[in-house]
């Protein structure tokens, strides 16, 4: 799970460069088509002939999207839907600003995860291998020496090593955890509006389910508020934004909220009943549709919603890396007491016999 952490960083960074070069490109008036073709150039591996084949399939008429969706392991299905809702506002430049600094906000957090991580991996494996070596080499010859002397091992020389595997166990579920709350839920699940593995192991694990809250409410806040700012009506905006797959337990509460719009009540009063937004998400809307303007509050909802996934992950760390050292301390703890125990029976029965 490390090294596929380690490929999802490197494709993030890869997508917030790619789309950073976009936005600098196309605000200046590059075609398209050519900025991703010198990007291409300078990329190498599948990567570059990734972007080739897109800009060819562009150069006969095809959107950008419709690309990505066909080499789908370029970017996630949601960073698409984005693009396909910034080709129909006529931002694209925009949206690729948008990608960028979301790429780089995921990579940013990615590598916390990561850097977190390592420690407690680290402290893990060599809490593994000293307590494999004495099991395997040490405990043998000390229960040799207790029988030629006609006498038994104390109690903790027995149960140390059950306790010391209990304690690698519960570090291990603890590092497992910290990974999960990262790990991106697969597309396929989302394509099909169904529940995937992930998606329903995170959403009943405490601070997994908050991080797949804040992120579906950003996805589909950014999505919303590139609509609008394309002039497009309220409810076309929010039909088009329903479109982007977030997880199906945030999916579900958007479509009970988007069924109360369509029934006629303001978007701030659907978004509070559907029990997804946060109330001060829900007063920032009423603010906006007050005023007549959602878009600013949107995008205030989007910064506010990744601070509050950078929140949970710290919170998260905060009690992880404390759990897995505290279990791997109490685990050799346990195991080398028991065979500091045996030393000291058998000197003393040295000594009795002397």
């Amino acid at each position: 799970m490390l090294v596929l952490h380690v490929y999802w960083a490197q494709r993030e960074m890869r997508v917030a460069t790619l789309m950073s070069y976009l936005a600098t490109t196309t605000g200046r008036g590059y075609p398209l088509v050519d900025s991703l073709t010198m990007y291409a150039g300078t990329a190498s591996g599948a990567f570059a002939r990734t972007l080739q084949d897109i800009a060819s399939m562009m150069s006969g008429g095809a959107p950008l999207s419709l690309g990505i969706r066909l080499h789908r392991w370029l970017m996630p299905d949601e960073m698409a839907e984005l693009i396909e809702s910034g080709e129909a506002s006529g931002r694209l430049t925009e949206v690729f600003r948008v990608l960028a600094q979301r790429g780089c906000r995921s990579h940013s957090r990615r590598m916390k995860i990561l850097g977190l991580a390592l420690y407690p991996f680290v402290l893990l494996m060599g809490a593994l291998t000293t307590g494999m070596f004495m099991a395997v080499i040490i405990a043998p010859k000390l229960k040799e020496i207790f029988l030629s002397f006609n006498t038994e091992p104390p109690f903790l020389f027995y149960v140390g090593p059950r306790i010391w595997g209990i304690s690698l166990l519960a570090a291990a579920a603890f590092l497992l955890y910290l990974l999960l709350v990262g790990t991106p839920s697969p597309n396929g699940a989302r394509r099909s509006h169904g529940w995937g593995v992930v998606d329903a192991v995170k959403w009943w694990l405490p601070g997994a389910r908050q991080v797949e809250r804040y992120e579906g409410i950003r996805l589909f806040a950014q999505a919303l508020a590139i609509e609008l700012s394309g002039g497009v009506p309220l409810r076309t905006a929010l039909r088009r934004a329903m479109e982007v797959r977030v997880h199906r337990g945030v999916g579900k509460r958007l479509e009970e909220m988007y069924r109360s719009v369509e029934r006629g009540e303001p978007l701030s009063q659907a978004a509070g009943a559907c029990g997804l937004f946060p109330r001060r998400f829900v007063h920032m809307l009423a603010l906006g549709e007050q005023g007549g303007n959602l878009v600013p509050v949107l995008d205030e909802i989007v910064a506010r919603s990744d601070d509050a996934c950078d929140a949970v992950v710290t919170w998260i760390s905060t009690g992880i890396i404390p759990g897995v050292v505290l279990s791997v301390g109490f685990g050799t703890f346990a195991l080398t007491a028991g065979y500091f125990l045996c030393i000291v029976k058998l000197m003393s029965e040295l000594a009795s016999i002397w």
